[in-house]
């Protein structure tokens, strides 16, 4: 679960840009962990190692995102409290430490560039945990309907270390299709052109099918709560599916 993360290991054992983002948020409380944790005999398992970095990276690159076009406005701070309360459900505590991150990384001169980095290398051979963090921002960037530049340029070079191509892109875009472009929204969520056979499409549904299985989540210990998004992500996907099959009378 999320509150692990204030067990008194984040920001100690965080290496790098992360780390010090996770030291700024947390404040005092970072102060009494760093003399806590030097006097345990054992750290952090791996995997609540990687909670935190995908915990403190999501939050690190959405607040630099708010800012990219100058101001962050009420619905996308009302987005980003959708994302605390009803999609990670996290407690008090961790939604301050969240708050806290999301402050530090506006307010501070890091590229965008080097916290993407530091998240590629710990995650990049994990694609669905990849393109999960690209959906989120996405969402946040069109929270007030203007995909607005600064932010378009932000996300991009985001795409671009996590290895992300166009047809990735338009994938991590699909949500936000109207339902009179369901049909595009479908390829798009697949990240395929509709000109491929049926057997192609099958073959590409199955590989993203077992890359964002839930199961995958569970395995690697992440927390419930991305275990719930990882369900929606897959649904995303089977909806997709089930939709082009019906249209091209795939068996």
């Amino acid at each position: 679960m999320i509150g692990k993360l204030l067990g008194g290991t984040i920001g100690f054992f965080l290496a790098g840009p992360l780390g010090a983002i996770a030291g700024v948020a947390l404040g005092d409380f970072y102060e009494d962990a760093t003399k806590r944790e030097k006097n345990r005999v054992q750290g952090p398992s791996s995997t609540e190692l990687d909670q935190q970095y995908f915990f403190v990276c999501t939050f690190t690159l959405l607040g630099k995102l708010a800012k990219a076009d100058g101001r962050i406005c009420e619905k996308e701070i009302l987005q980003i409290q959708h994302l605390m309360d009803e999609v990670l459900e996290l407690g008090e505590k961790e939604r301050s430490f969240a708050i806290g991150i999301f402050r530090a990384s506006k307010d501070n001169d890091d590229s965008v560039e080097l916290y993407a980095q530091q998240f590629y290398t710990i995650f990049g051979k994990r694609p669905d945990i990849l393109e999960n963090l690209l959906g989120q921002m996405f969402i946040l960037a069109n929270a007030d309907g203007v995909f607005h530049q600064e932010e378009k340029i932000i996300i991009e070079k985001i795409a671009t270390i996590f290895g992300f191509n166009n047809e990735d892109l338009k994938r991590a875009f699909a949500p936000f299709y109207t339902e009179s472009d369901k049909m595009e929204r479908a390829y798009n969520i697949l990240g395929i052109s509709p000109q491929l056979s049926n057997d192609e499409i099958k073959k590409t549904y199955r590989k993203l099918a077992m890359e964002h299985h839930p199961d995958r989540a569970i395995s690697r210990g992440l927390p419930e709560e991305f275990v719930k998004m990882a369900n929606k992500k897959f649904a995303e996907i089977q909806n997709a599916y089930d939709l082009i099959c019906e249209e091209r009378n795939i068996k």
